[in-house]
């Protein structure tokens, strides 16, 4: 006696080719959602190497009477060294200094990827107190910042005197 044939039906061409479609979808709607999630993951640790800087910068004016330090962003050949030579005894890494986001390689040209004093505390200049910088409110003057401003989505990180970041 012969035995049924029993017949296993398989995926056919339409149905595999709705599946894929499905697929495509859920990962083109999920794509844009890990790209916000990555860019505002770099933004979080820019602005937690800002703070961190904050504290450098707060422990090197609580040895030097209050008083920022009177240096460049970046070092000069023939003048006073840059911010992250200053700060250097005060940090354990010097990757502080890289925004994650640093799309001009600034980090790799310069030193760093922060913009110190904005070009107002520079050498031959009087000193200021970080406690009361240019005569305003310390939450009010940004002492260091991103370089650019289009690194991040909403505008660069800023580091203010009083040690917020926004």
């Amino acid at each position: 006696m012969k035995k049924p044939c029993v017949r296993t039906r398989g995926f056919t061409l339409i149905e595999l080719l709705i599946v894929i479609t499905i697929i495509a979808i859920l990962a083109a709607i999920l794509f844009p959602v890990f790209s916000r999630a990555r860019g505002q993951a770099r933004k979080t640790r820019c602005s937690s190497n800002l703070r961190q800087i904050g504290l450098a910068l707060q422990m090197y004016t609580d040895d030097s009477d209050g008083l920022l330090p009177l240096v460049y962003s970046t070092p000069s050949v023939d003048g006073p060294p840059g911010i992250v030579t200053v700060l250097n005894p005060y940090v354990k890494n010097q990757e502080l200094f890289r925004c994650p986001s640093d799309l001009d390689a600034k980090w790799q040209t310069e030193g760093t990827s922060y913009d110190y004093g904005l070009q107002l505390l520079t050498p031959g200049m009087p000193a200021q107190s970080i406690d009361s910088p240019f005569n305003t409110e310390p939450s009010r003057y940004v002492v260091v910042a991103d370089f650019s401003s289009s690194w991040h989505t909403k505008g660069a990180n800023r580091l203010y005197c009083d040690g917020h970041v926004k």
